[in-house]
């Protein structure tokens, strides 16, 4: 709508800017001084505000610079362009983002930077403080509330209020320090309701100083994954159900982290695993050494109920005689993010709440999969699937017409004794299906002679939790949990239709039903108590496995999850 450049000391107030292409205003290369203030930014082709672009000009002196929006309210956006964020800050610096209410979007709220190395490229001292953002991420991944990327140098993420980023466990983080980010500081932040976790740094970041934040009821309260130095002190983490500590990651190290001072609490009372240690054990592990010490993993912190006012109803004032007090945490000013001004003006977000995710887009990164592989042509990969393969060796998989059950596609499986290893090839979707669901799937399977097929629902990629997982050795018997029963044997050299149901969320009980018939439906197996892992509760990876190491062939069609 409103594009500058080489704009000096331009003021933008009281203004509405509504149903556009693209982003509502863009402060581009030379822009400097500029203010964007007490607007209301709708229902946007792309996001709010841009500064700068993604690449740096060749002269430094061009990058925009000490421009500021503040006490603005950008929402309903994202629905041409979704990966467009509420406030944009690529290349530029000493940008002040302050009291803005950032919610209703498909991708992130605000983010920071852009550059996918730790290279200095002109992006530095940019403040983003007393914020309101919330409801974002309701599409996509891989993004926050508030997000950085890259070398940002003197950078302040402080005393924002983060909530409802993405769904369930596996999408969108309260403030998310990606690939890169470096030399920032995020401190007295709210982070609260945000599915994949709270606050998380990524691999490349460095010099991040984590400092008095409350990370509640999210999948993870602290993402401490980078391989490089980052301090993480006075933080407060509450959890509930299957949340956990940290982000889980198999491949983290401890010995380059300073982690302490920090409260944790499980509203179970009972202590959760760090990273697969138990607390004792947790606080054994060395951190940084030098020539002057040898660090320990929290050694001053406490596992001790925080006593929040009301935490169930998210009120996230601490009592006078709270625990997180004696470890050192500073109580910081919860009202004091979002909008501020005349009555009329602060309640306009009230007035406004999110609205419905349009029917053509899939809510809250969700998938739900449905593939009759009739519009994918042969020869080609299984459309919105991911193909592991070793086609050198002959272990392959695509799209067929020589077998279907209906129409004239299936997929098909080629095994083969050179394969690498007894899972390829195998194809997987991610649904990142989570809340509480009640789901029927089916799919039809043809086997020749020796195929062995192997079936699987998990929580993630990895086998963290098992779902619904069935087994077909090559002489067509059925296997679950290591358990074969008796007297069934599933044919070969014919369709058989498959048909699973299951729950997650509060759906889910560790029990899952299984129906098998053959082309005349006749009932080869079934049963509505078969057991699964008992802390399946969401559906991250759904895969089909060409298992073994020998020679075979499989055909796969029709396959379809949907929730009753």
């Amino acid at each position: 709508a409103l594009e500058f450049t080489a704009a000096r000391d331009c003021a933008l107030s009281d203004c509405e800017i509504a149903h556009t292409g693209r982003y509502g205003v863009f402060f581009g290369p030379d822009c400097s001084g500029n203010t964007i203030e007490r607007s209301h930014l709708h229902d946007l082709g792309a996001g709010g505000v841009k500064i700068g672009t993604p690449d740096r000009p060749q002269e430094l002196v061009r990058i925009p610079h000490h421009n500021t929006v503040d006490n603005n309210f950008i929402h309903n956006g994202g629905h041409i362009h979704p990966g467009a964020t509420g406030i944009f800050v690529a290349v530029a610096r000493n940008t002040t983002i302050t009291h803005n209410e950032v919610s209703d979007l498909r991708y992130t709220g605000i983010s920071l930077g852009w550059n996918w190395q730790i290279a200095y490229n002109g992006t530095r001292e940019n403040l983003v403080e007393h914020n309101h953002v919330h409801d974002v991420m309701r599409v996509l991944d891989d993004g926050g509330g508030v997000y950085s990327l890259g070398l940002t140098p003197g950078s302040a993420i402080r005393g924002n209020h983060i909530h409802h980023v993405g769904a369930g466990r596996d999408v969108g983080h309260g403030i998310y320090l990606d690939g890169g980010s470096s030399g920032v500081l995020a401190e007295d932040n709210l982070c609260h309701d945000c599915g994949a976790g709270g606050i998380r740094q990524q691999h490349g970041s460095s010099a991040l100083t984590i400092l008095n934040n409350i990370s509640a009821f999210n999948g993870f309260g602290l993402g401490v994954d980078s391989e490089r130095t980052n301090i993480w002190q006075y933080n407060i983490v509450l959890m509930e159900g299957n949340q956990t500590p940290f982000r889980p990651v198999a491949e983290w190290k401890s010995y380059d982290k300073i982690i302490d001072y920090n409260l944790y609490w499980h509203t179970s009372g009972e202590a959760p695993k760090f990273l697969g240690f138990t607390w004792d054990e947790w606080r054994e592990k060395e951190g940084i050494e030098d020539i002057w010490y040898r660090a320990r993993m929290d050694p001053h912190s406490r596992f001790a109920d925080p006593l929040f006012v009301d935490a169930e109803a998210r009120d996230f004032r601490l009592q006078p005689d709270s625990p997180a007090l004696a470890v050192g945490f500073r109580p910081f000013d919860l009202d004091a993010p979002g909008l501020y001004g005349d009555a009329e003006w602060t309640s306009l977000p009230e007035r406004h709440p999110p609205l419905p995710l349009l029917a053509t887009e899939r809510g809250k990164g969700m998938l739900l999969v449905v593939d009759d592989f009739e519009t994918t042509p042969v020869g080609h990969k299984p459309a919105y699937a991911a193909i592991v393969e070793a086609e050198a060796e002959g272990a392959y998989i695509e799209v067929s017409d020589d077998r279907a059950r209906s129409g004239e596609h299936s997929v098909k499986f080629v095994d083969t004794a050179e394969a690498p290893v007894y899972y390829h090839p195998h194809m997987y979707y991610a649904p990142r299906l989570s809340g509480d669901m009640r789901l029927t799937m089916s799919f039809d399977l043809y086997r020749e002679p020796g195929a062995m097929l192997w079936h699987e629902w998990r929580t993630t990629a990895a086998t963290e939790e098992v779902g619904p997982c069935i087994y077909i050795t090559a002489e067509g018997e059925l296997e679950f949990n290591e358990h074969r029963p008796s007297g069934v044997t599933l044919p070969d050299g014919e369709w058989l239709r498959f048909e699973i149901a299951d729950g997650i969320g509060r759906y889910a009980d560790g029990r899952w039903s299984l129906r098998v018939t053959d082309e005349a439906g006749e009932v080869l197996f079934a049963s509505d108590d078969l057991e699964c892992g008992p802390k399946f509760d969401r559906i991250k990876w759904l895969g089909f496995v060409a298992n073994g190491m020998a020679p075979a062939v499989m055909y796969v069609d029709d396959v379809r999850m949907l929730e009753e």
